[in-house]
């Protein structure tokens, strides 16, 4: 009786260690294939101000400022969520940053709150866009993010904002959304 337990408590632990091995892979892939991804936004947007834009000269490339990656996050997590795209966030409960139920969030207010560390007379700044699925378009999540780019740079406020010589950190998500997906850039001056 007790060789049974031993071997079934072996083979519990064999099983278990496998199942913990297994699901950390699957979780560092998901950071990896989500750390690859942000290097791939970046450096897309980053080539574009290197080249300049119909709206500004070449401007020095942008690095990935952890405090602005998580405002863009859950900025486009809350218009995904909502179905709606606006500068102000929902001001429900998906709005980490608002003052009160009812009264959304401001770009810089949710800058903030996630700690970027302003100083007056700093710049602040965010662009958004929104993509639309099509059902038979073949496009991934990172050509939706080439394409919602592209709108924002075909815009004159849009592109002024990304191409700011002033700017040199950032933070990009886009989220799915139910018809589309949600881009969320939030850009701020050097400290």
């Amino acid at each position: 009786m007790s060789k049974i337990l031993s071997i079934t408590f072996v083979l519990l632990f064999f099983f278990s260690a496998c199942a913990t091995n297994k699901s950390s892979l699957n979780k560092e892939n998901r950071i990896d294939s989500r750390s690859n991804m942000q290097s791939k936004m970046l450096a897309y947007v980053n080539n574009i101000r290197q080249n300049g834009a119909t709206c500004a000269a070449p401007a020095s490339p942008l690095t990935y400022n952890s405090f602005l990656q998580k405002s863009a996050e859950a900025h486009a997590r809350d218009m995904a969520i909502n179905n709606k795209l606006s500068h102000t966030g929902s001001g429900t409960e998906t709005d980490p940053a608002k003052k009160s139920i009812g009264i959304g969030s401001t770009y810089v207010e949710r800058i903030l709150y996630f700690g970027y560390p302003n100083k007056p007379g700093k710049l602040l700044g965010e662009s958004l866009a929104f993509t639309k699925f099509n059902k038979n378009s073949k496009k991934d999540y990172y050509d939706h993010f080439k394409e919602a780019v592209k709108n924002l740079m075909n815009d004159t406020t849009h592109c002024k904002i990304i191409m700011n010589p002033r700017f040199s950190n950032v933070g990009m998500s886009m989220q799915r959304g139910k018809d589309g997906y949600y881009l969320v850039i939030d850009l701020g001056e050097k400290l």
